[in-house]
């Protein structure tokens, strides 16, 4: 598990792409550490991590459900739990 940083992008910073998505002067983002750079961006604050939360997003990757890194903790518990429930079938 990696260690999640809240930060901004610099002013004077080109718009930057970060896995895929395009960020802008003042926007502010979750990042990975080692995807942090200290010349396009400043740390807001570190992102406290939810061990329970982590441990279904990596069985949900295992179950194969979509979207699942888009879900709220609740809405991936269900998820989970429905998955099991069918492939127990």
């Amino acid at each position: 598990m990696t260690t999640q940083l809240r930060v901004k992008i610099k002013d004077s910073v080109f718009p930057i792409r970060i896995k895929g998505a395009r960020y802008h002067n003042g926007d502010e983002l979750i990042v990975d550490k080692k995807d942090f750079s200290d010349k396009m961006m400043e740390i807001v604050e570190e992102v406290k991590q939810d061990l329970e939360f982590e441990a279904l997003k990596e069985k949900a990757k295992e179950l194969k459900i979509k979207s699942y890194t888009k879900m709220e903790k609740e809405e991936l518990q269900a998820a989970v739990e429905e998955k099991l429930a069918e492939e127990s079938e």
